[in-house]
């Protein structure tokens, strides 16, 4: 079994029961997740980013060409089931889908940022994903490379921290059918956030698909796709900060005391 590579900061000072767990997007590494770690660890959050599986950089020896969706959940799953208790999972792009993928795998919560939306609900394919160079390397089942030009610029705004990594093209084109789909998350409390000038995950298609999953939505004024780590990541990892201590309230909390915002 392939042993994955995970980047950890444990809390300052511990206030939670629940640990936190991140799920880094599409051609992107759990680096990506330092600046929301760096955050959440000073505000008392234990907090683990898994590579996934073909990520990890050199010390990774699996072929990503051979890498499916069906990995990535196991990932996912193998990471919550070693988290001691049942943890907050944040992902975002096609970590958020895997986030709400898992969401009734033993998590306390989920946070969606710009998560990939499946083609029953978008009705089309994701436009980093659609280029003539992702379509060639899908075809000749080659690792995908990050998108250059206006679209990388777009969906990477400068980042994200950590660097870049080819993408499956497995997973390309799994993403593609319309077949694919994501089950509500009965009972779980789930939050799905879209950027207001997202090209690549739109809000329309991203409330359709929080609504289709009984999520509460909201969408993030002034922001794009990289959500995580471009301009007012602050505003989104308070928001997502808040939202939990809201939805969870007193259990979560490791001891009493007055929750600092």
């Amino acid at each position: 079994m392939n042993q994955l590579q995970i980047e950890s900061i444990a809390a300052q000072s511990p206030k939670f029961t629940a640990p936190i767990v991140l799920i880094h997007g599409l051609w992107c590494r759990a680096s990506m997740w330092r600046p929301f770690m760096g955050y959440l660890a000073h505000r008392g959050w234990t907090c683990s980013a898994p590579h996934l599986r073909g990520h990890a950089g050199a010390e990774d020896t699996v072929d990503i060409r051979e890498v499916g969706l069906r990995d990535y959940v196991r990932d996912v799953e193998r990471v919550i089931a070693a988290s001691g208790a049942p943890p907050v999972v944040i992902g975002h792009d096609i970590g958020g889908l895997l986030a709400l993928q898992c969401a009734a795998r033993g998590t306390r919560a989920v946070v969606a940022l710009a998560p990939v939306v499946p083609r029953s609900i978008a009705r089309t394919s994701h436009p980093a994903l659609s280029g003539l160079a992702a379509r060639l390397a899908r075809l000749r089942m080659r690792p995908i490379l990050p998108p250059r030009g206006r679209v990388g610029a777009a969906f990477f705004a400068g980042g994200p921290p950590g660097g870049m990594t080819p993408e499956s093209p497995v997973i390309g084109s799994e993403l593609g059918e319309a077949g694919f789909s994501v089950s509500p998350c009965s009972g779980v409390p789930t939050l799905v956030i879209a950027g207001e000038h997202d090209p690549f995950c739109p809000p329309s298609a991203v409330q359709q698909l929080a609504r289709s999953l009984g999520a509460a939505f909201l969408t993030a004024e002034g922001a794009t796709h990289s959500m995580p780590w471009g301009f007012g990541w602050e505003k989104r990892v308070a928001d997502t900060h808040r939202w939990l201590i809201q939805s969870l309230g007193e259990p979560l909390l490791a001891w009493s005391g007055d929750e600092e915002e």
